[in-house]
C-alpha cells in the first residue's frame, strides 16, 4: 500500500520505483502468496529457494520468462546471497536513475 501511494504521489508506475522484494529463506506458502502479489504489481521478487511450481511448464514459463512483459515484475531465484544482492542492487539502481 505504501509503495502504491508513493508511486501515485510522484506520478510513476509502481514497477518504476526502486523497490524489490526478497524472501531468501521463505518458510511458508504465505510468503509466496505475498511475493506473487508483488509480482502482479510489477515488482521484482527474489527467492532463495524455487517455489513449488516446477511441475508445471506453464507456471515456470510465466514466472521466469513472461512476467516481465506482463506486469514488469520478475522472479529471481538465487540461493547465493552475494549474487542475489548484486542483482537486486542493479535493479534498484536502474530504477532510481529512471
Amino acid at each position: 500500500m505504501v509503495a502504491t501511494e508513493l508511486a501515485e504521489a510522484i506520478g510513476v508506475d509502481l514497477p518504476q520505483l526502486p523497490l524489490v522484494l526478497s524472501a531468501p529463506q521463505w518458510l511458508e506458502e504465505q510468503a509466496l502468496a505475498d511475493g506473487a502479489f508483488g509480482l502482479s504489481l510489477g515488482l521484482p521478487l527474489h527467492l532463495g529457494l524455487p517455489p513449488f511450481v516446477t511441475g508445471s511448464p506453464v507456471a515456470v514459463q510465466v514466472f521466469t520468462q513472461d512476467m516481465l512483459s506482463l506486469t514488469g515484475g520478475q522472479l529471481i531465484i538465487d540461493d547465493q546471497a552475494k549474487s542475489a544482492a548484486a542483482t537486486l542492487n542493479d535493479i534498484i539502481e536502474k530504477n532510481a536513475k529512471n
